[in-house]
């Protein structure tokens, strides 16, 4: 025991039955005395009776007005007095004394919650405010606790419930032997014939213990709420009492019979806690210009969104999938926060909705932390629900597997138009640009026609006779037209169809500098007609890089002011391009080298010319040869977009409600 716990005066106690807070203006709910009914303050044998009568009855009663009459007729054997009563009025009283004992405890049970409420301490507690907050539950045969703590997020979890921390009959006096249903009629106030009072300093250190622990860190603060589980009984009446004295509760109440049990209550109080962030499902947003992928967060429920009890709190986001590649779409649920304010995951499911489809997707929140999903169908496939689970990947490692770009098309084609005129050191450069973007290609697998999700990580290389043939590369390399007049025409380019990456690879590996006929033009016509007759594939992502220097030849000299070569052929290049881009949707990228002479301010020389031709050619990226950075950005752009299926579904406009089932 501890020694210094305050003690429980006698001065609040019931003189008779020695019920806490009794100040004799009202009836004693232990023995039923009065002192505006003229009942002396000494315990008389009428009271005595009454108090042991009214024990017998809360300790057979489940608080729902059931009893066990077996075990009744047993304990009032041991009520002081009983047996000496006539016949017949020990029954009356018995029926008198149960009528007060219902009335007094459903008027206590009434009083819900007289000093304050459960929910504000754990909103403290989610705020930060306080350290912990313990429910200490007072029941027929000891207390039980469960504390309850916070993380930084504002996450209320609830510790493991410990049934009886102490148990009742330790605080009576030592008489073993003693059944269960003895043991509750003295925990309820009764004493019986052997007159078997409790140890209030026994109690008192518990209270001392409880709200004083050893293992207590210094400044810790914590909080407690006191939940009776029977009304008007005495041993609890009396712990709670010694409790108060220590550290008054924070809020104190007597449960209804029906109501949840501890643990289940713990639950509750921790899933109505007001969010400290919102929530945010994570969908994908494809950009029409260029197919560029970002991450877009629809809000969810807002900071503040808070579970109540009877009300569904969710929310509808309708969803899409485009066309494309089959595979199944990642539902991630975040909220941000942290030091460094970044996206963490509450959970990344995944549900099969089809390719191309749309879907509705059913939030609702069921506490902080815990979001279930439901994933329907609209429209004709209102009543279709998919096949749901979990990602298998986390947030961090879904968002790095999401492709740059994203694109319709099940395979591509790249063409890489290479001038071959120049330096050795020059051209070698560009050579090599060539090699890293075949090898990019190779390693990239391209994108699989059937990906199986159960078979590795979304984002694996793909499995599969068609995958080879998925990404096809061809090279063109384009050198000056010989000066003999008899040869100008014939076609200066070296080219390869288009195949697989690593044939281009072999293909290409003897080509080597060629001499600069016209510093003021490349026949870059001629490759970009001989990209025209090669064989693109419909339904592919189709890309031409070309890695050059001088603009293209002149398609006539009129108007002309240098002396740079007509093309023999007559090619123009500018048609040519429109033909790629808007006849076969072929994306134009260039990665330049300026020729010297563009920063020669001899107004004879072809600047606007030549900056005009490469800003066309390079409309959908331009790149500088040299520049790594540049480089791994191009290579980046070339890499097909849909080497992956788009895990993310993109938002819709929201379709008309349907049916579906939980995700988790």
């Amino acid at each position: 025991m501890n020694a210094s716990a305050p003690a429980v005066g006698p001065p609040r106690n019931c003189p008779v039955c020695t019920y806490p807070g009794t100040d004799g203006t009202e009836a004693c709910p232990g023995c039923g005395r009065s002192r505006v009914a003229g009942q002396p303050s000494d315990a008389s044998g009428a009271l005595a009776l009454r108090q042991d009568i009214r024990a017998a009855v809360r300790a057979t009663s489940d608080g729902l007005r059931r009893r066990d009459d077996r075990v009744l007729a047993g304990l009032l054997r041991q009520c002081r007095g009983f047996d000496g009563l006539p016949e017949g009025a020990g029954d009356r009283l018995v029926r008198e004394q149960a009528g007060i004992v219902d009335a007094t405890d459903r008027r206590a049970r009434a009083q819900r919650r007289p000093r304050g409420a459960p929910e504000a301490a754990v909103a403290r507690l989610a705020a930060g405010d306080v350290d912990r907050v313990v429910l200490v539950e007072t029941g027929a045969d000891g207390f039980s606790t469960c504390s309850l703590t916070a993380s930084p997020d504002g996450l209320v979890t609830a510790d493991r419930v410990v049934r009886n921390v102490r148990e009742w009959s330790d605080a009576l006096p030592g008489d073993g032997g003693r059944g269960r249903a003895e043991l509750h009629f003295l925990a309820a106030g009764g004493q019986g014939d052997k007159g078997t009072p409790p140890d209030l300093e026994t109690l008192a250190s518990w209270a001392d213990e409880l709200l004083r622990p050893p293992g207590e860190r210094p400044g810790e603060i914590t909080e407690h709420v006191l939940i009776h589980r029977r009304a008007n009984w005495l041993l609890p009446a009396l712990f709670a009492a010694a409790v108060r004295q220590v550290s008054p509760p924070v809020a104190e109440f007597i449960a209804e019979p029906d109501e949840p049990d501890l643990a289940e209550r713990a639950d509750d109080l921790c899933t109505g806690v007001p969010l400290r962030r919102s929530y945010h499902l994570a969908l994908a947003s494809v950009a029409e210009s260029d197919g560029r992928v970002s991450v877009t967060m629809v809000e969810l429920f807002p900071t503040g969104t808070a579970v109540r009890p009877g009300i569904t709190t969710e929310t509808e986001v309708a969803v899409a999938r485009p066309p494309g590649l089959p595979g199944p779409a990642a539902l991630p649920v975040l909220t941000r926060g942290g030091p460094q304010d970044e996206w963490t995951e509450l959970a990344v499911a995944h549900a099969d909705i089809a390719v191309p489809g749309q879907a509705v997707v059913v939030a609702t929140l069921e506490g902080p932390g815990r979001v279930r999903l439901q994933v329907r169908g609209v429209g004709g496939d209102r009543g279709v629900s998919y096949a749901l689970g979990r990602w298998p990947q986390s947030w961090r490692e879904l968002a790095a597997t999401l492709p740059h770009r994203y694109s319709a098309a099940t395979g591509a084609d790249v063409v890489v138009a290479v001038e071959l005129g120049g330096s050795a050191t020059v051209v070698a450069e560009r050579l090599e640009v060539l090699r890293t973007l075949a090898h990019a290609l190779r390693a990239s697998g391209g994108p699989a026609a059937t990906p199986a999700f159960g078979g590795g990580p979304p984002g694996g290389r793909p499995r599969g006779p068609e995958s080879d043939s998925l990404v096809r590369l061809a090279a063109i390399g384009y050198r000056d037209h010989s000066k003999d007049r008899h040869l100008a025409d014939e076609d200066p380019c070296l080219a390869t169809d288009l195949t697989d990456p690593g044939a281009v690879l072999s293909a290409v590996q003897n080509w080597q500098a060629h001499p600069v006929v016209d510093q003021f033009a490349a026949p870059l016509e001629d490759a970009l007609h001989r990209a025209l007759s090669l064989g693109w594939r419909p339904g592919t992502q189709r890309t031409l890089v070309v890695l050059g220097s001088r603009p293209a030849s002149l398609t006539t000299r009129a108007g002309s002011v240098v002396h740079a070569r007509v093309c023999p052929r007559r090619l123009d290049w500018a048609e040519a391009l429109r033909m790629l881009r808007e006849h076969l949707g072929v994306r134009t990228l260039a990665m330049v080298d300026e020729p010297s002479w563009m920063t020669h301010p001899d107004p004879a020389i072809p600047h606007a010319r030549t900056r005009e031709m490469w800003q066309r050619l390079g409309a959908d990226g331009r790149f500088v040869l040299g520049s790594n950075a540049d480089l791994r950005a191009l290579a980046d752009d070339v890499v097909p977009t849909a080497s992956v299926p788009l895990a993310l579904p993109v938002r819709a406009p929201t379709p008309s409600a349907g049916t579906g089932h939980p995700l988790w």
